[in-house]
C-alpha cells in the first residue's frame, strides 16, 4: 500500500497485472503458433484465464468504482490479439475477439448461475469455451459465400 496509495489502487494494480499476464501470454503462443490448431489453444489457454471467477470479481469491483479494466488505451494490446488471429477481416477479427472477451468476462461473473438456471449445474465450464472457440474458428474458415 506503501506505493500505491489505497486499497483501491492495490486493486487496480492487481488487475491491470492480470490483465498484462493474460495478454503478453496470448500473444507470446500466438507468436509462437505454426497452424490453426495452435492458435486456438492459444486462445482456449486465455480465454480460460478470462473467465476465472476470482477475476470476474476483481473486475467487477473496479469497474464497479469506476476503475478502468485494460492497460493505457494508446498500449493496443486487444487489436495486437485481433491482428494475431490470422483473419482476413480486420471488423470480423475485432468483432472475434470482442466476443470472447465478453463471454468469457460473463462467464467469470455469472457462469455458474448461468448454469443452474439452464438446470445444467455440474457441466463443466470449460465446455461452453470450447464450444464458443471451435464455432469461432469454423465461421472464420466457413465465410458466407464460400463453400465447404
Amino acid at each position: 500500500l506503501h506505493h500505491i496509495g489505497s486499497a483501491e489502487g492495490l486493486a487496480d494494480a492487481l488487475h491491470q497485472r492480470a490483465s498484462m499476464r493474460i495478454r503478453e501470454e496470448l500473444l507470446g503462443l500466438l507468436d509462437a503458433a505454426e497452424d490453426r490448431d495452435a492458435r486456438l489453444r492459444a486462445l482456449d489457454t486465455a480465454a480460460a484465464r478470462l473467465a476465472d471467477p476470482s477475476k470476474g470479481r476483481l473486475l467487477a469491483w473496479v469497474l464497479a468504482r469506476g476503475g478502468s479494466p485494460f492497460p493505457a488505451e494508446d498500449d493496443q494490446g486487444l487489436a495486437r490479439i485481433a491482428e494475431q488471429l490470422v483473419i482476413d477481416d480486420p471488423d470480423e477479427a475485432r468483432f472475434t475477439v470482442q466476443l470472447v472477451v465478453f463471454a468469457m468476462l460473463g462467464e467469470s461473473l455469472l457462469g455458474g448461475e448461468v448454469r443452474r438456471r439452464l438446470g445444467v449445474p455440474d457441466q463443466d465450464p470449460s465446455r461452453f469455451r470450447i464450444w464458443l472457440l471451435r464455432l469461432l474458428a469454423e465461421r472464420s474458415t466457413n465465410k458466407p459465400g464460400q463453400s465447404g
